[in-house]
């Protein structure tokens, strides 16, 4: 994530007509990272005990299970093709890829149940990233919301006021910024 943020940090400093909408992109894309597994997990088991359908309960739990499945095979799978050439085994990571891609079509088809008989679940489990537009009206007038994004080399900096995005990307190694943190749509002074 940190370098396409890094990307969109520098497209959204030049002067651009597209600054506000990069600046908006990275905010949403800084979000993704934000959601842990301990969240995850507090969030489907709050939905599963929430859930008194026994039928809708089974359901959840295989969902999760069958997304714990995917993510195993996918860990199996990227530690078997990440082996020196000689060490690895073609007939094990096709047999890897065959159990991920019927791992990953029970997770869609469970996924589609879900969706159908249970919305409210999915919303409650699914997190997506607040865009700018839907965040602005929940502002009060001088009120900010600040995010804070830290990476290896770098903090990102996220500051949503008067409907605009002000991003920063302030390095971690001590080096002042090279970059001037401005208004998204403004130019620079």
């Amino acid at each position: 994530m940190t370098p396409y943020l890094g990307t969109l940090s520098g497209a959204a400093e030049a002067p651009s007509a597209q600054r506000e909408s990069l600046s908006a992109e990275a905010f949403a894309a800084a979000q993704i990272p934000r959601g842990g597994e301990a969240a995850k997990a507090l969030n489907a088991m709050a939905a599963r005990v929430a859930n008194a359908d026994p039928a809708l309960r089974t359901l959840t739990r295989d969902f999760q299970d069958a997304q714990r499945q995917g993510e195993r095979l996918h860990t199996l799978l990227g530690a078997e093709m990440l082996k020196p050439g000689d060490e690895r085994d073609a007939k094990s990571e096709e047999r890897l890829k065959q159990q991920l891609r019927e791992a990953e079509e029970r997770m869609a088809q469970l996924e589609r149940r879900l969706q159908a008989e249970a919305p409210r679940y999915m919303r409650l489990t699914t997190a997506r990233p607040v865009s700018v537009t839907d965040l602005v009206p929940l502002l009060r007038p001088n009120e900010a919301l600040v995010l804070f994004l830290p990476a290896r080399d770098a903090t990102f900096v996220f500051l949503v006021r008067d409907g605009k995005v002000h991003l920063h990307q302030a390095p971690v190694d001590g080096r002042p910024s090279q970059r001037r943190s401005r208004p998204c749509g403004r130019p620079s002074t």
